[in-house]
């Protein structure tokens, strides 16, 4: 059984926190604290692999914030010996 991540909270106009409800594993794309609790991967090494692969297909930025395509993602960790 997979685990429900329960970080998938938006703010509305008020303020107020939301849950959206979609679980992480069907998300296109995920947050770094996500990523890392999908794939059990530290946050810090994460930010390291986004920073050292910016022009890689899995990963999407919005302003300053980096997100990890998932699927895209998967396959390049089936790809990778070593992190």
């Amino acid at each position: 059984m997979r685990e429900v991540i329960n970080n998938n909270t938006n703010k509305n106009e008020g303020g107020k926190a939301m849950n959206n409800g979609v679980p992480v594993w069907e998300k296109y794309a995920l947050t770094i604290t996500e990523a890392a609790m999908y794939f059990r991967i530290g946050e810090n090494k994460l930010r390291n692999i986004v920073e050292e692969n910016k022009d890689s297909d899995f990963v999407v930025k919005i302003g300053n914030r980096s997100l990890i395509k998932r699927k895209l993602f998967e396959e390049f960790l089936n790809k990778t010996k070593e992190l």
